[in-house]
């Protein structure tokens, strides 16, 4: 038994094995639903298939409790709503685009878990539906989103998620030679977070063709970048607003690292599809565009081993990666295998020993995310059996802003005292 403290509020939390089963499960439906996406149910099996995880997704991520490092971020924030005006609001410094909803359902339902429920409700729907309408193997979609720790991020950074997914509305336009809308939507989408903002030099960047020599020249600089990475980081900080409270020397989500196994992991993936390049980019000219998303969501998490806080920036371009890209890597790796051997015996040996591969090397990193408790989602808790009630008591919350205020003015008004008891002898003097 040991004590957590909410809002100034003790509660107890009963300590509990390591759960991570929930996760195991919506991996094995995934997989078992798998036949639904094939031939014979044609579009009507993809769609149900969509439609039953995506439903899945919704109630088991909307019903979390305290699931995810940021988890009680958000449930704060909501509560404290209900203290707030539109005006109060507009001065926060949190995104508006997220703020200002919250305002409006905090109006209806003052429950911190409805922020979850609404979140949930819009993240999966979209994703599901993205999902249906784009990619070339449903459960394989499905399947990499879940084991490459997509999934997780989700569960964590709301407002980040839904800012790349407006991102990854907005890639559609990239195929034009200057598009305008792509440009507005990722300015709306900064308004849920500011890191999609990132975008806009990115644009030009991932025009540019996948090469060994682009892949490179990234790379190079990305060594550059972690070798100078402190100067790089004051830098930033002294010249962008947004980053100010990231010093390198105080901040632990900017002065630690994480660990490179996120980087190996990822960075082995992306080497896959770089390698079979060409006929990914050729079952779909967009490829191009993802493939490039990859290499700079794998350049973020490499700087992320220097300052944690950087690899965030990956979760902006990860999405079409796991969504699009990859079921169609595994389609052309397929394809190449069908082609490269005449043999039906070693095309099948071959083909086994490939699924083999990829399901061992996904269920490596699956396990080794949820060992490691990627983004705090373990133990999964649900609301409905949850060990404890989250207290929050807003009212506590106003005295104690008010009590901080007064502390501060006084503080205030003592230096000035002290800074006019020590001009004055100089007053006198010059008098």
């Amino acid at each position: 038994m040991s004590p957590q403290l909410w809002c100034g509020t003790a509660v107890v939390w009963n300590e509990r094995d390591i759960l991570m089963t929930i996760y195991i499960a919506m991996l094995a439906g995934a997989l078992a639903l798998m036949p639904l996406c094939s031939d014979i149910f044609g579009k009507k099996g993809r769609a149900v298939y969509c439609a039953v995880m995506g439903a899945a997704f919704i109630f088991i991520s909307a019903l979390r409790f305290r699931v995810g490092y940021d988890y009680d971020i958000y449930a704060t924030e909501f509560c404290k709503m209900q203290l707030f005006e539109a005006e109060d609001v507009s001065l926060m410094k949190m995104e508006k685009g997220f703020l200002f909803p919250m305002l409006i359902i905090n109006g209806v339902s003052d429950s911190y878990i409805t922020v979850f429920v609404i979140t949930s409700l819009i993240i999966y729907s979209v994703i599901f539906y993205l999902i249906y309408k784009n990619s070339s193997s449903p459960w394989i979609s499905t399947a990499a989103f879940l084991c490459f720790g997509l999934y997780f991020n989700t569960l964590c950074f709301l407002r980040q998620v839904m800012a790349a997914l407006v991102v990854l509305y907005a890639l559609k336009y990239m195929k034009e030679k200057f598009s305008l809308r792509f440009f507005v939507l990722i300015f709306a989408a900064a308004c849920f977070h500011w890191s999609a903002l990132i975008m806009v030099p990115l644009y030009f960047m991932l025009k540019i063709k996948p090469s060994w020599g682009y892949l490179g020249t990234v790379s190079g600089l990305t060594v550059i970048f972690c070798i100078f990475s402190r100067k790089a980081m004051f830098w930033i900080i002294n010249h962008v607003e947004l980053y100010k409270n990231y010093d390198p020397d105080t901040n632990p989500e900017a002065s630690v690292g994480l660990s490179p196994k996120y980087t190996i992991m990822f960075g082995l993936l992306f080497l896959v599809c770089f390698i079979f390049r060409e006929r990914i980019i050729k079952r779909n000219a967009m490829n191009s565009v993802y493939l490039n998303c990859f290499m700079y969501a794998v350049v973020f998490e490499a700087m992320g081993m220097r300052h944690g806080i950087l690899s965030r920036f990956s979760i902006i371009v990860f999405f079409p990666v796991f969504l699009y890209l990859i079921p169609d890597a595994v389609l052309s790796v397929k394809e190449f295998i069908e082609e490269k051997f005449r043999s039906k015996k070693k095309r099948q040996t071959v083909m086994r020993a490939s699924a083999v591969l990829a399901a061992f090397y996904a269920g490596a990193s699956f396990v080794m995310l949820l060992a490691g408790n990627y983004n705090g989602v373990v133990p999964y808790m649900s609301y409905i059996d949850r060990p404890y009630d989250v207290n929050y008591d807003a009212l506590a919350y106003e005295e104690a802003e008010e009590e901080a205020e007064q502390a501060d003015e006084a503080a205030d008004d003592t230096e000035l005292s002290d800074t006019e008891a020590a001009d004055e002898p100089a007053a006198v003097s010059a008098g």
